[in-house]
Formats: structure tokens, sequence, C-alpha cells
């Protein structure tokens, strides 16, 4: 029963959600988490080169986030402050899953209170994002697994 509401508020939720070029945001994440669930043939990268260019300014325009991301284990600013030049986030994976054209990125973010967020989205045939949804979790997401583990155990919020 929780499941079917959960659901539920998933489906109106997408239902006002924003739409930039084609790109549609917050589309259908319990499909997204769905498809991320099954874990065969996905490519866990730790290089941000590896995320795509249009990733950053469809989440830009999606959810107002900057993705100036801290290289995976490179030194961060992890406090509240402000600090120009250094980056306030710290990449912790990548991962894409090539049959079903769908990415991850996580990253960490400084703060009083460090947790981590996910990117899930979907690319079409034409290498164009299809659906996006943010994602964020109350702990940090040291890997995959954990990653993983917190979408079975529902341990995140859909940012809006």
């Amino acid at each position: 029963m929780k499941n079917i509401f959960f659901l539920g508020f998933i489906i109106i939720y997408l239902v006002s959600s924003c739409r930039v070029s084609k790109t549609i945001c917050s589309s259908n994440p319990s499909q997204l988490l769905q498809a991320i669930e099954d874990t065969l043939g996905i490519e866990i990268k730790y290089d941000k080169k590896a995320i795509p260019e249009s990733i950053y300014k469809v989440s830009k325009k999606c959810y107002n986030e900057d993705l100036f991301l801290a290289d995976y284990q490179s030194p961060y600013n992890s406090t509240d402050m402000y600090v120009k030049n250094i980056p306030s986030k710290r990449l912790t994976f990548i991962g894409f899953k090539r049959e079903s054209n769908l990415g991850i990125i996580c990253y960490e973010r400084g703060g009083y209170v460090q947790l981590s967020s996910c990117i899930i989205y979907k690319i079409n045939d034409k290498k164009k994002i299809e659906s996006i949804v943010l994602i964020d979790f109350n702990t940090l997401v040291n890997n995959f697994k954990e990653f993983n583990l917190s979408i079975t155990n529902k341990e995140f919020q859909v940012h809006k």
C-alpha cells in the first residue's frame, strides 16, 4: 500500500513537471529508479570528463543545480561558506547502462550536514537527454552499492 501511495505521489508530481527544450525534468522518477535497480551492465567511472556536456545545462535549467564538481577523492570546500573557484561538491561516481541509455551522476555536497545527491538521466538514440531527475539522500552515498541500497530502501527524496 505504501508503494502504491509513493508511486501515486510521483505520478501527481510528474504532471506538474517542467519542460526544457524537449527534456522532461523529473520525468517519471519511479521508472528511472526501477531501471537502475537492475545493476547488470552498469559501467562505473570516477572521472568527471565522462559527464555528458548537456547534463550541465539541463540540471541548471531544471533544478538550478550547478555541477561545479571536484574530481573523485580530490579536496573540495566541505563547509557552508562560499569560497570562490573552489567546488562545494565532489564527484562520488558516474554510472551508465548502455542497453537502456540510463546514466547516474552521484556527488557529495559540503555543508553543516554532508549528504549526497544523484542525477539520474535517460538519453535517446540521438544522444540528447530525454528525461532527468535529481534525488537527494539523507546521508553520504559513498559508492554504487550504497546508492543501490538507498534506492531499494527508498531513503531519498525527489528534488523539486
